[in-house]
């Protein structure tokens, strides 16, 4: 995953737009909504994702974003796998 590289704010939520590789799309989409409802997801090509949060919620976002980094991060590539 590539560090957010745009936030946004409007009145009410803070977006971040972030890279993730292809093959890390399904389990992205699964941790989000395990967070149940601090941020939702929406997606425009290649794997850009807008990651939006409740603007009171700003520093969980943050701390969502540089935990799920850490673990995209920790895992090999399919094809290292033995």
């Amino acid at each position: 995953m590539i560090p957010p590289t745009r936030v946004r704010f409007d009145n009410e939520l803070v977006s971040k737009k972030v890279h993730v590789r292809r093959r890390d799309l399904v389990l992205v989409k699964a941790l989000v909504e395990a967070a149940e409802g601090l941020v939702f997801v929406t997606a425009a090509r290649d794997g850009e994702l807008t990651f939006s949060s409740p603007l009171d919620r700003r520093q969980e976002l943050e701390e969502f974003l540089l935990d799920l980094q850490a673990f995209l991060a920790s895992r090999q590539p399919a094809d290292e796998d033995s």
